[in-house]
């Protein structure tokens, strides 16, 4: 496949583009400059075809699952501009896999996440994809559970979202997250005080026993001694960085496919759940400097 085939190929929306995302996965230096280069674009505002903006979609996908950092800088600068433009782009994958495809390409931007999460001109669907990835890095170990209890100590004064921003609900899913029960009389007092505005269409009172439940799940799962419980715990609060597996780009496909994603029954009979690269086994492409 050329250049125009992938891009056209991931610009279909009839259905999941399997075998054109099987190529760029197992064919990296076919696409990555290509899509490296559109999302540099699409960040500094440059102009774009309707083709290749569609197509972006599944490039940043596949960008993730190769595990190409470059593109973390011009991802947050789109997610972080305009929210029409945004929404454009990623659509409701911003609460689903964006989080987790940050996760891939930010190994070492937990202070740009945190950064992103305490701006306030920022859609906030945006700051809670960020705090996800930024909470990720303290799970993986990338940031100390110590610096990230007291950033998150502080939350309240030094970020301090508006009453009914539902930020609010990310950073006790946070807390909650990093089994951190020093701060629950935190999270109950700000609760229970004006700076958090209790409404049927923000936070509701239910959220606290969600929070409670939640930390009381995290120390669970690490205190049970089987190591598979802690893994599977990760797996299903989406702690998992996004791969190259066809259920991922599935997962994907939900949001901007016609039918909403590929049926079990149209399954590609041989498709191998591939990961296109993983932390031993990098693309050796465009420079990293």
């Amino acid at each position: 496949m050329n250049r125009q085939d992938i891009v056209a190929g991931l610009a279909e929306r009839d259905d999941l583009p399997w075998p054109t995302l099987s190529f760029c996965l197992e064919t990296p230096a076919a696409c990555v400059p290509t899509f490296l280069l559109l999302l540099e674009r699409e960040a500094r505002g440059l102009s774009v075809s309707a083709e290749e903006h569609d197509a972006l979609f599944f490039g940043i996908h596949l960008l993730a699952a190769l595990r190409i950092e470059e593109a973390f800088k011009p991802l947050s600068a789109i997610l972080c501009s305009d929210s029409q433009k945004a929404a454009a782009l990623v659509h409701d994958s911003i609460g689903d896999t964006i989080p987790r495809a940050l996760m891939a390409l930010g190994t070492d931007q937990a202070d740009a996440c945190w950064d992103i999460v305490a701006s306030p001109r920022t859609d906030w669907l945006v700051r809670e994809a960020f705090l996800r990835c930024w909470t990720f890095h303290v799970l993986d170990g990338h940031l100390s559970l110590d610096v990230a209890a007291e950033k998150l100590r502080q939350f309240p004064t030094t970020v301090a979202p508006e009453p009914d921003n539902l930020l609010w609900i990310a950073w006790m899913t946070a807390i909650a997250d990093l089994g951190l029960t020093s701060l629950s009389p935190l999270v109950q007092l700000t609760f229970e005080s004006v700076q958090i505005e209790q409404n049927a269409l923000g936070v509701l009172p239910s959220d606290l026993k969600v929070f409670r439940d939640d930390l009381e799940d995290a120390l669970h799962a690490r205190a049970d001694d089987d190591t598979g419980t802690y893994a599977h715990w990760l797996e299903h609060k989406a702690y998992t960085p996004f791969s190259g597996t066809l259920q991922d780009f599935i997962q994907a496909g939900k949001h901007v496919l016609k039918d909403g994603g590929l049926s079990e029954d149209r399954l590609p009979s041989d498709a191998k759940l591939l990961v296109a690269a993983d932390s031993t086994n990098p693309f050796d492409g465009p420079s990293r400097g």
